[in-house]
Protein backbone atom coordinates (compact mmCIF):
# COMPACT_ATOMS: atom_id res chain seq x y z
CA UNK A 1 0.00 0.00 0.00
CA UNK A 2 1.32 3.41 -0.99
CA UNK A 3 0.99 5.90 1.86
CA UNK A 4 -1.39 8.77 1.16
CA UNK A 5 0.08 12.21 0.77
CA UNK A 6 -1.17 15.70 0.18
CA UNK A 7 1.64 17.17 -1.90
CA UNK A 8 1.95 20.94 -2.21
CA UNK A 9 2.68 21.66 -5.87
CA UNK A 10 2.58 25.47 -5.67
CA UNK A 11 0.90 28.17 -3.60
CA UNK A 12 -2.69 27.03 -3.17
CA UNK A 13 -2.11 23.99 -5.43
CA UNK A 14 -2.11 20.42 -4.10
CA UNK A 15 -2.09 16.88 -5.44
CA UNK A 16 -3.59 13.99 -3.48
CA UNK A 17 -1.53 10.83 -4.06
CA UNK A 18 -1.26 7.24 -2.88
CA UNK A 19 -3.95 4.92 -1.60
CA UNK A 20 -6.59 6.51 0.57
CA UNK A 21 -8.88 4.16 2.44
CA UNK A 22 -10.82 4.38 5.69
CA UNK A 23 -7.94 3.18 7.86
CA UNK A 24 -5.64 6.05 6.80
CA UNK A 25 -7.93 8.94 5.83
CA UNK A 26 -7.74 10.47 9.32
CA UNK A 27 -4.07 11.28 8.71
CA UNK A 28 -5.22 13.85 6.11
CA UNK A 29 -8.47 15.11 7.63
CA UNK A 30 -7.03 17.95 9.67
CA UNK A 31 -4.15 18.78 7.35
CA UNK A 32 -4.28 22.53 6.70
CA UNK A 33 -4.56 23.80 3.15
CA UNK A 34 -2.66 27.00 2.48
CA UNK A 35 -4.65 29.22 0.17
CA UNK A 36 -3.29 31.48 -2.52
CA UNK A 37 -5.16 34.72 -2.00
CA UNK A 38 -8.43 33.05 -1.04
CA UNK A 39 -8.31 30.08 -3.42
CA UNK A 40 -7.02 26.53 -3.21
CA UNK A 41 -7.09 23.60 -5.63
CA UNK A 42 -6.64 19.86 -5.03
CA UNK A 43 -5.97 17.51 -7.97
CA UNK A 44 -7.18 13.94 -7.48
CA UNK A 45 -5.91 12.40 -10.71
CA UNK A 46 -2.88 10.70 -9.12
CA UNK A 47 -4.78 8.75 -6.48
CA UNK A 48 -3.88 5.09 -6.86
CA UNK A 49 -6.79 3.77 -4.83
CA UNK A 50 -9.68 5.46 -3.07
CA UNK A 51 -12.80 4.35 -1.26
CA UNK A 52 -15.78 6.32 0.03
CA UNK A 53 -13.68 7.78 2.84
CA UNK A 54 -12.10 10.10 0.25
CA UNK A 55 -15.51 11.65 -0.35
CA UNK A 56 -15.91 12.23 3.37
CA UNK A 57 -12.49 13.88 3.37
CA UNK A 58 -13.42 16.19 0.47
CA UNK A 59 -16.68 17.18 2.16
CA UNK A 60 -14.81 17.92 5.38
CA UNK A 61 -12.30 20.10 3.54
CA UNK A 62 -15.07 21.92 1.64
CA UNK A 63 -16.92 22.77 4.84
CA UNK A 64 -13.77 23.83 6.68
CA UNK A 65 -12.51 26.03 3.87
CA UNK A 66 -15.96 27.56 3.39
CA UNK A 67 -15.86 28.69 7.04
CA UNK A 68 -12.46 30.26 6.35
CA UNK A 69 -13.77 32.05 3.27
CA UNK A 70 -11.53 30.03 0.95
CA UNK A 71 -12.65 28.88 -2.50
CA UNK A 72 -11.69 25.22 -2.77
CA UNK A 73 -11.73 23.37 -6.09
CA UNK A 74 -11.11 19.75 -7.04
CA UNK A 75 -10.33 18.10 -10.35
CA UNK A 76 -9.46 14.67 -11.67
CA UNK A 77 -12.23 12.55 -10.17
CA UNK A 78 -11.64 8.91 -11.17
CA UNK A 79 -14.38 6.69 -12.55
CA UNK A 80 -14.46 4.95 -9.16
CA UNK A 81 -15.04 8.21 -7.27
CA UNK A 82 -17.64 9.32 -9.81
CA UNK A 83 -19.46 6.01 -9.29
CA UNK A 84 -19.42 6.53 -5.52
CA UNK A 85 -20.69 10.10 -5.89
CA UNK A 86 -23.54 8.74 -8.00
CA UNK A 87 -24.23 5.78 -5.67
CA UNK A 88 -24.43 7.98 -2.57
CA UNK A 89 -26.22 10.80 -4.45
CA UNK A 90 -23.57 13.28 -3.33
CA UNK A 91 -23.57 15.54 -6.36
CA UNK A 92 -26.43 17.72 -4.99
CA UNK A 93 -24.59 18.06 -1.65
CA UNK A 94 -21.32 18.96 -3.34
CA UNK A 95 -23.10 21.47 -5.56
CA UNK A 96 -24.94 22.95 -2.55
CA UNK A 97 -21.63 23.48 -0.77
CA UNK A 98 -20.34 25.09 -3.93
CA UNK A 99 -23.24 27.54 -4.08
CA UNK A 100 -23.17 28.40 -0.38
CA UNK A 101 -19.46 28.90 -0.02
CA UNK A 102 -18.25 29.92 -3.44
CA UNK A 103 -16.49 26.56 -3.73
CA UNK A 104 -16.20 24.88 -7.10
CA UNK A 105 -16.45 21.15 -7.54
CA UNK A 106 -15.61 19.72 -10.93
CA UNK A 107 -17.60 16.49 -11.05
CA UNK A 108 -16.71 14.92 -14.36
CA UNK A 109 -14.43 12.33 -15.81
CA UNK A 110 -10.78 13.26 -16.28
CA UNK A 111 -9.70 13.88 -19.88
Amino acid sequence: MTAPQLVKVDDGQYRLTGEIVFSVVATLADRPLDDNGGACHVALDTLERADSSVLALLLRWLRRERRRGITLTFSGFSDQLLSLIDLYDLEPILLELQQEGGNAVEIRKPL
